[in-house]
């Protein structure tokens, strides 16, 4: 109201404004799509009172709004992925076996996962399937499992596998990542042709089938009382057959790892090394496939800087392999100049003409500790604790890690450690010379009531395994400080 002086009011004017929040907008499966049914709500008023300066009231209309709430759109989570791993194989011999997984990646909780139906194609005049096995996802989450479909055809070229769940589950939502299945081949075909011929390792087709949840009204599950298929991106395989060279032909290798981590292959590089390794060099000598038997090879050594390490000569044997080992060198204080690409050429001389092959391997530490950050800068006694502890490899095989913490207070006790344990590694050769970061969070570590107050430090290592149980470092450790206060 207004009080004198004021003078009453006249025309149109502002009595008093309201702020209104929309606490619930409809998604656009809730309305018929976008554009469609929007949703009418009415600001009325229930009472209205006006009056004169005498007091009297005055008579009016009243006249109600409409707030149009349109929908908004319903964002699905992004599809998983399944993919083919390795994502390429090649240069395996005649009659060698090897794996190929099917995993599923990138799959969020939204989706709760029931079971698949996928057919992996291949080309069988190249490789042969021999067994179908089932991965861990399922089963990671499910009380058990049940293999609907198992079909192997080798005339066709298909490997089919559908598997479901059987409740009840042990958690709703399926996990990140897993294997799905794994198919083991048979190599029946070897090329003299350069380049050799490939395939690609196909899925397709592919279903993925959801639980049913008829209380989620939301896309793909729609409300709906029975199972839903869930879209998905593929990602394919791809096999290389294994090029015979004929004529003269040497093959440098390592005998410390399997194919393909071992560098067979013209000039192909190995796995890593850790320091003051022993370094097992082979070359395989041939002339039209055939062994060359008791023929001098030389091996010339280079360490990263390029400087010449060693040069040796070994013969070949009855199956025109030689063979030539040295330690890698750890010059003390000197020890970085040994880190890096170390290469490695060896030669030989074949009915008179040289042929040769280069191998190249990186010395480095396995896993790499780069720092440990603790998330606060003070913790107070009683408190837990928690780190971030960042590590990086170049490795291309799958290896186990220890990483083990310790916390000191100011005067040296030992006040709590959280032993964590991770596989690390690139698990593809093609990612040569490349690098893996991985960061970790330590946590739930509580000081202790008779912790030292001040300044703590904290201390990473990482190992091959504890000690106890033999293990080793696998690099030097970090370490960082923060503060310990007293409570309150």
């Amino acid at each position: 109201s207004k009080m004198a002086p004021e003078s009453p009011a006249s025309g149109t004017v502002p009595i008093f404004s309201m702020t209104f929040e929309i606490i619930k907008q409809p998604y656009d499966f809730q309305t018929g799509g976008p554009g469609v049914d929007p949703i009418d709500t009415f600001l009325d008023f229930i009472s209205t009172d006006l009056s004169d300066p005498d007091g009297q009231p005055i008579p009016h209309d009243v006249e109600p709004a409409t707030v149009r709430i349109w929908e908004q759109k319903f964002a699905l989570p992004l599809y998983p992925t399944i993919k083919v791993l390795p994502a390429k194989i090649e240069n395996l011999p005649e009659c060698t076996n090897f794996d190929v997984e099917v995993w599923i990646v990138n799959v969020n909780s939204y989706y709760d996962i029931a079971g698949f139906d996928i057919t992996l194609n291949f080309d069988p005049t190249l490789i042969e399937a021999v067994d179908i096995t089932e991965g861990d996802f399922l089963a990671s989450y499910a009380s058990s499992t049940f293999v609907i479909l198992e079909e192997i055809d080798n005339n066709v070229g298909t490997a089919r596998f559908a598997l479901v769940q059987i409740p009840p589950r042990t958690m709703f939502g399926a996990p990140s990542s897993g294997i799905l299945f794994k198919v083991t081949f048979h190599v029946i075909f070897e090329s003299t042709v350069s380049p050799p011929p490939e395939c690609l390792l196909t899925l397709d087709p592919s279903d993925i089938a959801l639980f049913p949840h008829p209380e989620i009204l939301a896309p793909p599950y729609n409300g709906l009382p029975w199972s839903v298929a869930l879209d998905h991106f593929k990602e394919p395989g791809r096999y290389i057959a294994k090029y015979k060279a004929l004529g003269r032909a040497i093959d440098l290798y390592v005998a410390d790892f399997p194919y393909p981590f071992n560098g067979q292959g013209p000039n192909r590089p190995s796995e890593g090394y850790p320091p003051q390794k022993m370094v097992n060099l082979r070359a395989l000598v041939t002339y039209n496939l055939w062994p060359v038997q008791y023929k001098p090879v030389t091996f010339e050594i280079h360490d990263p800087q390029g400087r010449l390490v060693a040069v040796r000569t070994a013969l070949t044997n009855a199956n025109g392999i030689a063979s030539v080992s040295y330690r890698l060198p750890w010059p003390c204080e000197q020890y970085p100049d040994v880190f890096g690409v170390w290469t490695v050429k060896a030669t030989v001389d074949v009915y008179c003409e040289v042929v040769n092959d280069t191998l190249q391997f990186k010395l480095w530490w396995p896993l790499e500790l780069l720092s440990v950050e603790p998330l606060k800068d003070s913790y107070e006694i009683f408190e837990h604790m928690s780190f971030k502890v960042t590590m990086k490899t170049c490795f291309v095989m799958s290896y186990n890690a220890t990483i083990v913490l310790t916390v000191y207070d100011e005067v040296g006790q030992p006040i709590g450690h959280k032993v964590v344990t991770l596989t690390y590694g690139l698990n593809d050769i093609e990612k040569w010379c490349q690098w893996a970061e991985y960061e970790i969070i330590i946590e739930c570590i509580e000081i202790p009531k008779w912790s030292a107050p001040g300044q703590a430090t904290v201390y990473v290592v990482s190992l091959s395994n504890l000690p106890w149980n033999g293990g080793q470092a696998l690099s030097p450790e970090v370490f960082a400080t923060f503060g310990i206060a007293i409570p309150g």
